[in-house]
């Protein structure tokens, strides 16, 4: 595959870091209304079933964590699909899957209901992460897919933030009529996002491209053993996983810092998530724009040692002035935010870019497992590490940024498929050109 080279520009919208987005309208519709239908119920699905039905927060909390647990291994089963029927098959059935599901917790009364739908919901959405990367793919020219992984990202936020305001407008207008609105909504959003993308028509059709490559020509085997020997899209892998856990400061450890640590006031988190919704979606393109020019590896290293000061400065502010407090959480979610908007298009450029097209699914599906696997273990590893002191987080998530910084540099500039010689390992950084 084409490394990232920066694209000849097509419009006036190229400059602040767009890509060509002709043909691409129901790929960018069905990733808005996805978004918003996701941030309906982002912060209300346990608040949903305990107000809808008799069960504890503790039983619901227990359902929806085993739906979870049962969908750890669902990327892989994922993988052998989408190299067999192709990504927007398996993000349409993902889709509908989702849809249905959502629409089932209207009927949903017990634990064992709640962890039927819930681990449909997370399979279906298993199915859309794994092939989405592809979807980006199939909606690039050569040389700006990078662009279009940053654009997905300010498109979904976004719909995450149109979809969390009506959630919140409706909650405290409507009550439980609201929430089931909500739920509906979501569950309408899915569908429609289906019917979007199957009837999207991409100007390169790569699910057809690779069926008529097979067509012509033998390729090698497809199988998790290709991957599993490519040590080159393991570290990538490795990298990502602690990109996972950065990222999931904002859902499972900054407000109980912020309101027990710091015994800052609770609003506070809702303003610095604002701030970071804001620069993400103000400043993602043009980022973007600005670092295409540079290897992707060297971009992605800096956003890590972002991550690494940032932590530093939260590690900090523990038995600082309230003032310096404050401060001090801003200025690092400015830094923090500053190396997620350089890292996200970078990682997802990579897991493409690195990844032979024969084995696209498998290669994704394994990417997909360090979302998975982040996810899983954040809640758990934040509250454990808090147990042994304030600071132990951010000190651990520290270091961790800090030792990805060195594996991402040995990670090869050029961006070219590792699978068809997984045996060799990694070109350095410094002498690749």
């Amino acid at each position: 595959m084409p490394s990232a080279a920066a694209p000849t520009p097509v419009s006036r919208l190229s400059r602040f870091g767009f890509p060509e987005i002709r043909g691409s309208g129901n790929f960018l519709w069905a990733s808005l209304i996805q978004g918003t239908g996701n941030g309906l119920l982002l912060a209300f699905q346990l608040v949903y079933f305990t107000a809808t039905t008799a069960m504890s927060a503790v039983t619901v909390g227990t359902a929806l964590t085993l739906s979870r647990l049962l969908t750890l291994p669902a990327p892989a089963v994922v993988g052998p699909l989408m190299d067999r029927y192709g990504a927007r098959r398996v993000v349409i059935v993902g889709n509908a899957l989702c849809a249905v599901a959502f629409f089932a917790f209207l009927f949903v009364e017990n634990s064992w209901q709640v962890v039927a739908t819930g681990v449909a919901v997370q399979f279906g959405t298993a199915m859309f992460w794994t092939a989405n990367s592809a979807l980006v793919s199939m909606a690039s020219q050569q040389g700006d897919r990078t662009r279009w992984f940053g654009l997905i990202r300010v498109i979904r936020n976004v719909g995450l933030g149109v979809g969390g305001g009506v959630a919140a407008l409706a909650t405290s207008a409507a009550g439980i009529t609201g929430l089931r609105v909500l739920v509906i909504g979501c569950a309408l959003s899915y569908a429609v996002a289906c019917v979007l993308i199957a009837t999207w028509h991409p100007r390169a059709e790569t699910d057809q491209v690779a069926a008529c490559v097979r067509a012509v020509e033998p390729t090698p085997r497809a199988s998790y053993g290709l991957v599993l020997r490519d040590h080159v899209y393991l570290r990538l892998v490795a990298v990502n996983v602690v990109f996972v856990l950065a990222a999931m400061v904002l859902s499972f450890l900054l407000a109980i810092y912020v309101v027990d640590a710091l015994a800052a006031p609770t609003w506070l988190v809702g303003v610095l998530l604002i701030v970071n919704s804001g620069l993400v979606i103000g400043g993602q393109s043009v980022a973007t724009r600005l670092i295409e020019r540079h290897p992707l590896t060297k971009v992605i290293a800096v956003a890590s040692a972002l991550d690494a000061l940032a932590f530093a400065v939260y590690a900090l502010l523990d038995g600082m002035p309230q003032a310096a407090v404050i401060a001090g959480l801003f200025l690092g979610m400015i830094i923090f935010t500053a190396g997620e908007i350089l890292a996200s298009p970078g990682l997802g450029e990579l897991s493409v870019a690195l990844a032979p097209p024969h084995a696209l699914g498998r290669y994704l599906a394994v990417f997909q497992l360090s979302w998975t696997l982040g996810m899983a273990l954040a809640p758990w590893l934040f509250t454990t590490l808090l147990s042994a002191g304030p600071r132990t987080p951010w000190l651990v998530l520290c270091a961790l940024s800090v030792i990805a910084v060195p594996v991402v540099r040995s990670l090869p500039e050029r961006l070219v498929p590792r699978g068809e010689s997984a045996e060799q390992d990694a070109v350095p950084s410094g002498a690749a050109g």
